[in-house]
Formats: structure tokens, C-alpha cells, sequence
């Protein structure tokens, strides 16, 4: 016996509402490039430590690199024995705040991240960044001046959603500049969403719901 037609038409809808609820935009952070990394494949994975054949040049405005155009008013890359302190090639904004770039629109990548620290004068880091779907604003971060190393900021992205953009700004502005490199961009490993599992949920009370109307069906007349 087949299920009523009203039966089947309320579990249809119950499975599309399941099916055409939108993601919500959320980002995961990281902290660390190893917990950020196990989060899916790394596809570009950039440091300037050999870019630049002396401790300082400009390498264009704007200046793309794996996977990203630097957009800052004037792009510069600094090497370790330029004075700073730092120990690694950084690229930065030479007028120091801000640092900005925009992500390749395709392929698209839901997996972000960079090394930072301030050079110049310490001071807090605020970070912009920006999705197909929203902006997200983390101010007032404590980054490490570049003379004591830099710290790791990783970004993942919520299903649906990938990275177009970036922004870092120095609290103080002139006089301190954030500075990065190890730039990585990736695609986390598929995993079903939850619309999938709700399909699911449903397909298995329709089967035991067509079962249970099927034992109760009418014995044909003689």
C-alpha cells in the first residue's frame, strides 16, 4: 500500500526545509600553522625569504603572489639584516598602516592564514577580514614585534563560504607596521553538512512509515 498523499507530500516538505536552509557565516581560528594545517590542504603556501636579492625592495604596487594581490599604497619587502630585527623576509606597507590584499576569486579558498608581528614601534594589530558573505573584525590583537618572532593567524570558513580579502591595521599607525609572510590559502576536506544528515533522518521515518502502512494494508476481496 502506498503512503496517503498527504503523508508524503508533509515529509517532502520537511526534507526540502532541510535542504534550502542557508548557511550560517561563522570563522574558526587558529593559532598554530600545524592545528590550522589539519584542517584540509594547503594550495599555496608563500614566503618572501627569497624574493628580494638585497635586504629591501619594492615589488610592485599592486604585487601578486600566491594566490593574492597586495594592494597596499606601496608594497615592500624587508630582509633580516636591514636593521628591524626581524629574522625573516616580511612584506609590509611602507607608508606602515595599512596592509591590505585581495584573494583570487578563483579557485576560491576557505582555508587562511599568515604569520605576523609589528615592525617598527609594538603595537596592537587589528585584522580585517573579508568573505563572499561578511566582514570580520578582530581589534586589538597583541602581536609580537618582528625582533621577538611573529605569531600565526589562521582562518577557516563556514560551508558556502570562501575568502576575497584582508586588511591589518597598526593601532598607532605611523611608525609601526604589520609585517607577514608564511601566507597560505586552502580547501578544507569535505564533510557532509547538516541539511545532509536531516534528509537522512527523514528518508529513515519515511521507510519505517511506509513499512507500517504497508503491514496494514487491505486483504484483496474474494
Amino acid at each position: 500500500m502506498k503512503l496517503p498523499v498527504t503523508a508524503a507530500h508533509v515529509l517532502f516538505s520537511a526534507c526540502a526545509l532541510f535542504l534550502v536552509l542557508p548557511a550560517s557565516a561563522a570563522i574558526s581560528t587558529y593559532s598554530t600553522i600545524p592545528s590550522f594545517q589539519s584542517q584540509g590542504t594547503i594550495v599555496q603556501n608563500t614566503t618572501f625569504d627569497s624574493v628580494c636579492a638585497t635586504y629591501y625592495c619594492a615589488p610592485g604596487d599592486p604585487y601578486t603572489i600566491g594566490g593574492i594581490t597586495y594592494t597596499s599604497r606601496r608594497n615592500v619587502l624587508i630582509a633580516s639584516d636591514f636593521g628591524y630585527g626581524n629574522s625573516r623576509t616580511v612584506l609590509l606597507n611602507d607608508f606602515w598602516s595599512p596592509f591590505a590584499g585581495a584573494i583570487t576569486a578563483g579557485p576560491t579558498y576557505d582555508l587562511f592564514g599568515f604569520s605576523a608581528g609589528m615592525l617598527g614601534d609594538t603595537s596592537l594589530l587589528n585584522i580585517q577580514i573579508v568573505t563572499n558573505l561578511n566582514t570580520y573584525f578582530y581589534n586589538g590583537l597583541v602581536a609580537p614585534n618582528v625582533r621577538a618572532g611573529m605569531d600565526f593567524f589562521g582562518f577557516k570558513a563556514s560551508a558556502g563560504e570562501y575568502f576575497t580579502g584582508f586588511r591589518l591595521t597598526s593601532s598607532q599607525g605611523s611608525g609601526s607596521a604589520p609585517a607577514i609572510t608564511d601566507v597560505q590559502l586552502g580547501n578544507t576536506s569535505p564533510v557532509p553538512e547538516p541539511s545532509f544528515y536531516g534528509v537522512l533522518g527523514f528518508g529513515v521515518i519515511a521507510l519505517v512509515f511506509a513499512r507500517k502502512f504497508s503491514s496494514r494494508s487491505v486483504p484483496d476481496s474474494q
